[in-house]
């Protein structure tokens, strides 16, 4: 038995080893990118979200722990890419635009965190509520902000796509541009 779990422990090895050398050769990848190539990168890396969301509702995780996970893959995503940004010209500038952006609209130059999406995401939902006289109970309200975080965590914002594709240097700080924040109403 014990020539098995040593077999067992080599193949394990190698297979850590393998998979270290292929994280590698992606980063090494990954650094070689333009400005467009990391947009593109960004963008798939959120369009993920979706399928990651589904497989965790199948497998019964609570829609708040849903919203936590696909916030924080959104947020490591935004961050990677913005470290990618540093190894590019122009680049840096353009994160440096991007933070500032991000610290006037969220108040955190790495965009908005967790709390800040469902705090964000509740009052909408009251403010929209409230203008076609209605309400709902705590424990509703809390499921539809969740929900929202999901849904605006795989989105990307409209404006920056449109920036990065045209090569255009101003960055707006208006957060109108972020598709999470402008369909909320879908959400109830």
């Amino acid at each position: 038995m014990k020539d098995r779990w040593d077999v067992g422990l080599v193949i394990d090895t190698l297979l850590d080893k393998a998979n270290e050398a292929a994280a590698r050769a992606e980063v090494k990848s990954l650094s070689n990118m333009d400005m467009m190539e990391i947009r593109i990168w960004y963008n798939g890396y959120v369009s993920s979200i979706d399928d990651l969301n589904k497989k965790w509702q199948q497998e019964g995780v609570d829609i708040m722990e849903r919203a936590s996970r696909c916030s924080e893959i959104r947020h490591s995503g935004r961050v990677q890419a913005r470290d990618l940004m540093l190894k590019i010209e122009g680049g840096k500038e353009m994160r440096q635009e991007l933070e500032a952006r991000d610290l006037e609209v969220y108040g955190n130059k790495d965009g908005p965190t967790f709390e800040f999406a469902i705090s964000k995401a509740k009052t909408m939902i009251v403010d929209e509520l409230k203008a076609i006289g209605s309400t709902c109970d705590e424990k509703t309200l809390m499921q539809q902000a969740a929900q929202a975080v999901i849904d605006g965590s795989q989105k990307t914002n409209k404006n920056v796509n449109e920036i990065v594709n045209s090569n255009s240097p101003e960055i707006k700080s208006s957060a109108s541009n972020d598709e999470p924040r402008n369909n909320m109403k879908s959400n109830l």
